[in-house]
């Protein structure tokens, strides 16, 4: 069994069930957690059920920042992973050793194939093409709105998700990082 801090299972957890997406129900996380981890989340006397209160302690850890502010939201409105939390979790996947990479989940919905999806998508984009090409200066702010699947209309939660999630998938990736570097010199101001 995994001694790793319940702050950090219940994050991989949330990551899991496609909290970078949508918010994620409190009792889903509970389970999800109990899977990655059995018995971390029990209670004592029946060690059959899960601890909702231990759950919520390491969502309320994971949401301060002094450990980084991985997850965002609360009981009653779900929990989502923020910035911090999905680069979090996609540096565990790269450390191999790491005994944390193993309860990381790539099955569909999840964090890492949504940001595998994600990348591939954004490498694919016209401001892609023309940053590699050389041709900055043809970047409108139209390419960056299709970068990142937004429109003007797009609330300031709704927007914050995208860039959240765009940001954690561009992270560590060769040819997007410049890219997003130029988008966020360039249309600063678009960054709610």
């Amino acid at each position: 069994m995994t001694q790793a801090p319940i702050r950090q299972l219940v994050t991989i957890a949330i990551g899991n069930l496609g909290g970078h997406d949508q918010a994620v129900h409190t009792e889903d996380v509970a389970l999800e957690a109990d899977r990655l981890a059995p018995g971390r989340f029990a209670w004592r006397k029946y060690p059959e059920r899960i601890d909702i209160n231990v759950v919520l302690q390491g969502l309320g850890d994971a949401r301060r920042s002094r450990y980084d502010a991985h997850v965002a939201g609360s009981n009653v409105k779900g929990w989502m992973l923020t910035a911090e939390g999905q680069i979090w979790i996609k540096c565990l996947v790269t450390i191999a050793s790491s005994e944390l990479a193993g309860l990381v989940s790539d099955a569909r919905g999840s964090l890492i194939a949504g940001q595998r999806i994600e990348s591939h998508r954004l490498a694919a984009t016209e401001a892609c093409e023309l940053f590699s090409s050389g041709k900055q200066e043809k970047i409108t702010r139209k390419h960056f709105f299709d970068f990142l699947r937004i429109n003007e209309y797009f609330s300031d939660r709704a927007r914050r998700r995208r860039i959240n999630l765009v940001a954690s998938s561009v992270s560590g990736h060769e040819a997007l990082e410049p890219l997003w570097e130029h988008f966020r010199s360039a249309y600063g101001s678009e960054f709610v």
